[in-house]
């Protein structure tokens, strides 16, 4: 443990080559203490007036998004020469983690499920766009599930206001290639429908456990985004009705006129789906959902109660034990 300012600095929760990330504590007075998640400048980033400036951008952005998805930037300061943001602590697990821990375990998640992630993060996105920002870089690893069920959408430290600038400060594309919209990759076009597109390559890969465009290799990546024949999530996954392949179909439309318009409208659509099945989670429901996958070690040993929706087991089981919040850019 060290402090830093206010802050009691606990364990390191990343590195990135512009910052880092620690467990903190907020200590004030009367003894109130609040857990955060500690994002710093590294001191070489620091002297980069350019680096700067993105990551003051960075906290000036998402401060203005006040919404239960989106994990939240409490404080903006500079102590002892090093600029630093306290970020909401989420506890829970990403994406990522998810469909990666499933493909050994579960396979692909209930399909109630998955609609219940993808209606969280479309509300977030939705509060985002309506204040003018794009995200940019919606994947897997940016979307955490806490232990109590919710989605946090988080790192908007390459966010854009629509229609500004497409490139980074350093002059690059900024983002994941295989989460990257099409027109925003080839011509740098950049609004809203951007994240839209990402939000159907996720979905997708909800619904599949497999990466859609992704590969290690980044022109493979390129190549896939640019050209694959993309099947419906229902070619690998039974479980997906028709309508819910149209409507993730929709979403990854290369022609961005083609796309949904708005991410509102793509919520709509997902409510309606869930609202015509019954599918509807509660967060307990969703966290417990979780815990149990993640109790798991072996693909055969999937319980009963982890069939196909919309059941879910009552019974009480381990919360979630991942904390992650912000992460340091890249």
């Amino acid at each position: 443990m060290s402090t830093f300012g206010r802050f009691v600095v606990g364990a390191r929760l990343g590195e990135g080559g512009f910052a880092e990330v620690h467990r903190a504590e907020l200590v004030g007075i009367e003894g109130f203490r609040k857990a955060v998640a500690l994002k710093r400048l590294l001191p070489n980033a620091a002297r980069d007036p350019q680096v700067v400036e993105m990551f003051l951008r960075e906290a000036r952005l998402a401060s203005q998004l006040q919404h239960v998805n989106i994990a939240q930037v409490y404080e903006l300061g500079e102590t002892q020469g090093t600029y630093f943001m306290a970020v909401e602590l989420v506890e829970g697990y990403s994406v990522e983690e998810l469909i990666i821990h499933c493909c050994g375990t579960t396979g692909p998640m209930p399909v109630s499920v998955t609609l219940a992630i993808l209606l969280q993060l479309c509300a977030a996105l939705e509060h985002a766009h309506e204040l003018g920002i794009v995200h940019r870089d919606v994947s897997p690893s940016n979307v955490m599930i806490t232990s109590e069920g919710v989605a946090k959408l988080i790192d908007f430290g390459i966010a854009r206001i629509a229609h500004a600038e497409a490139t980074s400060v350093h002059g690059t594309v900024k983002g994941k290639f295989g989460y990257m919209a099409p027109e925003y990759l080839i011509d740098g076009q950049l609004d809203a429908r951007s994240d839209i597109f990402a939000v159907g390559v996720l979905a997708h890969e909800l619904l599949t456990n497999a990466s859609l465009f992704t590969r290690d290799d980044d022109a493979e990546t390129l190549q896939r985004l640019r050209g694959l024949t993309i099947p419906p999530p229902s070619a690998v996954n039974p479980e997906v009705d028709p309508e819910l392949d149209d409507l993730i179909m929709v979403a990854l439309a290369r022609d961005p006129d083609l796309r949904w318009q708005r991410v509102s409208a793509l919520r709509t659509a997902l409510q309606t789906i869930v609202t015509r099945r019954r599918l509807a989670l509660t967060h307990d429901q969703i966290s417990r959902w979780i815990s149990s996958a993640f109790d798991l070690t072996v693909r055969d040993s999937r319980p009963d109660d982890l069939a196909p929706d919309p059941v879910l087991s009552t019974d009480q089981v381990p919360t979630v034990p991942r904390s992650h919040a912000v992460k340091p850019n890249r």
